[in-house]
């Protein structure tokens, strides 16, 4: 697999559905460790609450989908991966923007900026769930990548409510 985050959108080319799957996977990780911050520093705000609750939950459903095709298709093909780990890819290419604006710790004590931070995290995942999908032939894959995107894009709506 090959990504480039050089420009405006991510490029993935070269992979396969497993890899795309284990990377969906560390995404959502991302996403839950992200809501669980926003969660506990904005305890007394109950819109921030309510929303962030039921996306929280959604994304551990999303990383269950996710969990479920990794173990089907390794269970089939096995995980033919040699190179360098996905741990190292994700980190050092597609999660970037994450890991900086991470790092500030104020972002999660300003509730408008740490929601603003939150609808950029679900525009990227909208975008490499696109990539992947032109990419995807496996048809319930294709099903499980569609039903996510809906629900990443139903995240954005209801984070653009909050501000």
């Amino acid at each position: 697999m090959k990504l480039d985050t050089s420009g405006d959108e991510i490029k993935i080319y070269d992979f396969n559905d497993l890899e795309a799957f284990k990377i969906g996977r560390h995404l959502e990780e991302e996403g839950i460790a992200f809501y669980e911050k926003l969660l506990n520093e904005n305890t007394s705000d109950t819109s921030v609450q309510e929303v962030v609750g039921k996306l929280l939950k959604e994304e551990r459903e999303h990383l269950i989908v996710l969990q479920d095709k990794i173990e089907e298709m390794t269970a089939v093909d096995g995980d033919g991966f040699e190179e360098e780990s996905f741990e190292d890819i994700v980190d050092t290419k597609v999660f970037s923007h994450f890991e900086t604006l991470k790092g500030k710790k104020d972002i999660f004590h300003n509730r408008n900026e740490a929601i603003e931070f939150g609808i950029i995290i679900e525009k990227i995942a909208v975008d490499f769930y696109k990539a992947i999908l032109k990419n995807t032939e496996n048809e319930k894959g294709r099903n499980a990548i569609n039903d996510l995107i809906t629900q990443e894009v139903a995240h954005i709506d209801s984070l653009n409510k909050l501000v």
